[in-house]
């Protein structure tokens, strides 16, 4: 089992938004509890991120063009809850949250959105999802993630956000 990076040196990492950009050196720092079949306790996938972090890195640099403030306060390991609050149909801020915590900080951060309970029956949703880091939004899986230090996403509206 890998130990998570609570010392990790981000001096190969630089701080631009090019330097950023190197998904495979943000990956070296990313802190993953991974076992000998390449998952964490709660179904995360080092291959899987990757791919998926380079699609959101797309959006999030070329197509939202997203901006960020205040991303060097996020703590490099130990729990920490971000509380967000949807905007339209499709949860692209929650993705974009994601992208912002894994290419803008000194120490990339994996953060576990909660999601609702339906996404499982979407196919494809709960494999894709789980390789994610992705997590069914109920207290006792937050009570977990946080209990592991983790990093959770929650948008306490759940559903009836994305309906605005």
């Amino acid at each position: 089992m890998t130990a998570p990076r609570a010392d990790a040196d981000t001096t190969d990492v630089p701080t631009t938004s090019a330097a950023a950009d190197d998904v495979d050196a943000r990956m070296r720092l990313l802190s993953l509890r991974e076992n000998e079949y390449g998952f964490d306790p709660f179904g995360a996938s080092r291959h899987d991120l990757r791919q998926v972090i380079n699609i959101s890195r797309f959006f999030y640099r070329h197509y939202f063009r997203t901006e960020c403030h205040g991303a060097e306060h996020i703590p490099p390991t130990g729990r920490v809850l971000f509380i967000g609050n949807h905007s339209g149909q499709l949860p692209f801020d929650g993705v974009m949250i994601g992208a912002a915590a894994f290419l803008e900080p000194p120490v990339p951060r994996l953060l576990r959105a909660m999601v609702e309970h339906y996404v499982p029956s979407l196919p494809f949703a709960s494999y894709a999802f789980g390789r994610w880091g992705q997590i069914i939004g109920t207290p006792e899986n937050c009570a977990r993630l946080l209990a592991a230090d983790e990093a959770v996403l929650v948008f306490p509206e759940g559903a009836r956000g994305i309906s605005k």
